[in-house]
């Protein structure tokens, strides 16, 4: 009866300047013949790729480093430390649709790391953008062009409708979803939604500086420009000269 093979990972790094052991216990019968060590030292956290000091007990050797990062269990294991470890590992294992999947859990952006088949993979793109919207950057011409991935990007993030194509920019229901994630995405929508009242009302609503991205027609509406004095007003972020540019407006209304 052959005994189960285990490789053993000691990772040893700094945190809060105090020095801190961990150490943990996959299964290896890919790579290993027998029980094996792999002492890893990070000298700062969080884990990287390039805080590699020791390897092999002792041994620095880029080909070992490698070897290790192709194989499949090492590979899954340290994506749950360090998303970003994605962006290292081979060609072959940036096209495991599990691998890019932990990934992008923690980080829809490691999407741009992903084998182009995976970029073209609607689940994985769903995961992405679910996590941050603005992944769609990252994903095939087809998925930014389907409206169930481009509503899922811009309601995590409305900016994403940056991404997505000219006619999706024309449509109420993405770009409402987007102004309402983020106001000022009414910079991306189409001429005619950015003369709609209805849409910008909800991108002032969200962010008085979306005014600066409608029509010239309005700019001009009371009911818009009164919405917009009023984010101003109870948001103490935006700037004296931003306010002095919205109270222009105001008077104006006064004055009428």
């Amino acid at each position: 009866m052959n005994e189960t093979k285990y490789l053993y990972i000691n990772f040893i790094y700094l945190e809060n300047d105090k020095l801190n052991f961990s150490k943990y216990k996959i299964f290896s019968n890919e790579l290993i013949n027998n029980n094996y060590e792999l002492n890893i030292i990070f000298m700062d956290m969080p884990i990287s790729i390039d805080y590699l000091d020791n390897i092999n007990n002792g041994y620095y050797n880029q080909n070992l480093i490698k070897r290790f990062l192709d194989n499949y269990y090492i590979s899954y294991f340290l994506i749950k430390i360090n998303s970003n470890i994605l962006e290292h590992l081979s060609i072959e294992l940036q096209n495991n649709k599990e691998i890019v999947l932990e990934a992008l859990k923690i980080n829809g952006n490691l999407l741009r790391y992903a084998s182009p088949k995976l970029q073209a993979d609607r689940e994985i793109v769903l995961s992405a953008v679910k996590t941050n919207g603005d992944a769609l950057e990252y994903a095939s011409h087809k998925f930014q062009a389907d409206k169930e991935v481009v509503l899922s990007a811009v309601k995590n993030n409305g900016n994403a409708l940056k991404f997505t194509t000219i006619e999706l920019k024309a449509d109420k229901e993405v770009v409402l979803s987007a102004v309402q994630s983020s106001g000022c995405a009414l910079n991306y929508a189409s001429i005619e939604l950015k003369n709609d009242k209805e849409v910008v009302l909800s991108a002032v609503k969200n962010n008085g500086d979306a005014l600066n991205y409608a029509s010239i027609e309005l700019k001009d509406d009371k009911e818009i420009i009164l919405l917009a004095v009023d984010t101003y007003n109870h948001k103490i972020e935006y700037t004296s000269n931003q306010l002095n540019q919205i109270r222009f407006r105001f008077n104006w209304l006064q004055s009428e």
